[in-house]
């Protein structure tokens, strides 16, 4: 399956957050000496998250493409049901639906 660009970006963007956060950690190691079980817990919770937020924002862009879909679908239908004619004039939406 290809990913769409959103799809790429979001899963980019969590493995950005999942990457930095422990290169940040590991950086901070080096000026205040944690024992390294501490280090592992917590660069490990930083992949984690990344993975969390890469999940949650993926699901996000499905959803919306999922509901662009969907739309078209219903678009499309009443295209074909219509004709493609429209038989509203500019007239109707400015009258205040009382006449």
């Amino acid at each position: 399956m290809r990913l769409t660009v959103d799809e790429r970006d979001a899963l980019i963007m969590g493995a950005f957050i999942g990457g930095v956060g422990a290169a940040l950690l590991l950086v901070f190691d080096l000026f205040w000496r944690f024992p390294w079980q501490v280090m592992l817990l917590l660069v490990a919770g930083m992949v984690v998250l990344g993975g969390l937020i890469a999940a949650m924002s993926l699901a996000d862009v499905r959803r919306e493409s999922d509901r662009r879909e969907s739309s078209r679908v219903s678009l499309l239908a009443w295209a074909v049901l219509n004709g493609g004619r429209c038989e509203t004039d500019l007239a109707a939406f400015t009258t205040d639906g009382e006449g």
